[in-house]
């Protein structure tokens, strides 16, 4: 994130704010276990901001090749109140609305499947070279991951606590690699720039 420069282009400025948000996300978290509290809650908080704000990335990018993905995006945008309305009707705050969790992982799914179909239909430059290539392959192994790992986990708190310990564990780790593939295109966003920024100086 630390790459992200005036100059940078609006996906990886929302790319940075998916990524702050996903850091205080993960500091909230860990405190709310200290203090004993039910943390629910802030699982929806995160959820109802992430998946619109990387909708967005991806609305961003898919204009780029005047694909049809950017209707996913909307489509995400236009049913997240409506899981917002019904989820909390049915389910309160402090219960993990998993309805939009499988919606809009099935949803980022997709839009990342388009893109990347996108990205190697091109043959203008390499695909690796594209802006969130390494992003969206890491969010695909997250969201590929996160439903049965959500589910796992959810059983094995009900019936095993030392047991969900040990499975979170393996959450913690996709997410490492999630983070650490994205950073990875913050980098080579950041060299690009550099690069241009020298050729212009010429």
């Amino acid at each position: 994130m630390v790459t992200v420069r005036r100059n940078s282009t609006l996906v990886y400025k929302l790319l940075a704010a998916f990524m702050v948000l996903t850091a205080l996300h993960s500091v909230i978290m860990p405190v709310l276990g200290h203090l004993q509290i039910r943390n629910h809650f802030q699982q929806n908080n995160y959820m109802y901001l992430r998946f619109p704000l990387l909708a967005l990335v991806y609305y961003l990018s898919f204009r780029r090749f005047n694909s049809r993905g950017v209707w996913l995006c909307i489509l995400l945008w236009c049913l997240t109140p409506v899981f917002l309305w019904t989820n909390c009707r049915a389910m309160g705050w402090n219960t993990v609305h998993t309805p939009y969790l499988v919606a809009g992982s099935a949803t980022m799914i997709a839009c990342i499947l388009m893109y990347l179909y996108h990205m190697f239909a091109s043959d203008t430059v390499r695909p690796t070279a594209y802006p969130l290539f390494w992003s969206s392959i890491g969010l695909l192994f997250l969201f590929l991951t996160v439903i049965p790992s959500v589910g796992l986990l959810n059983l094995l708190v009900a019936n095993n606590l030392l047991l969900a310990q040990h499975a979170a564990i393996s959450l913690v780790f996709v997410n490492y690699i999630t983070y650490s593939m994205i950073a990875a295109d913050f980098i080579i966003q950041w060299k690009q720039q550099k690069a241009a920024d020298l050729s212009a100086s010429r």
